[in-house]
C-alpha cells in the first residue's frame, strides 16, 4: 500500500523492544505508534545541540509554580527554566 509518509527501518535490542513494545500495551498504540511519540518527545527536549541539565533548583522552582497553581504542563516548565 502506497503512503506519502516517509518510514524508517530501526533495528533495536531485545530488551529495547521489549520496553517500547510495553509502552505501546500500556498506552493503547501500535508499537509503530509508540515509537513515533517517543522519538517527538527525545526531538522536543532533547533535539538542541545544547544538552539539557536539570538541577535541584529546577524541580524545587517547578514544584513551588505546580503547588501554585500556576503551572499546567510541568514539563514546558523545566525546558522554560533551564533554556529561558
Amino acid at each position: 500500500m502506497p503512503t506519502k509518509n516517509p518510514r524508517i527501518h530501526v533495528v533495536l535490542e531485545k530488551p529495547l523492544f521489549e520496553r517500547v513494545k510495553g509502552l505501546a500495551k500500556k498506552n493503547g498504540l501500535s508499537v509503530s505508534l509508540e515509537a513515533r511519540e517517543l522519538i517527538r518527545e527525545a526531538l522536543r527536549y532533547g533535539g538542541s545541540k545544547t544538552m539539557r541539565v536539570y538541577t535541584g533548583k529546577h524541580f524545587s522552582t517547578m514544584i513551588g509554580k505546580y503547588r501554585a497553581g500556576r503551572v499546567g504542563n510541568l514539563d514546558d516548565i523545566l525546558v522554560e527554566q533551564v533554556h529561558g
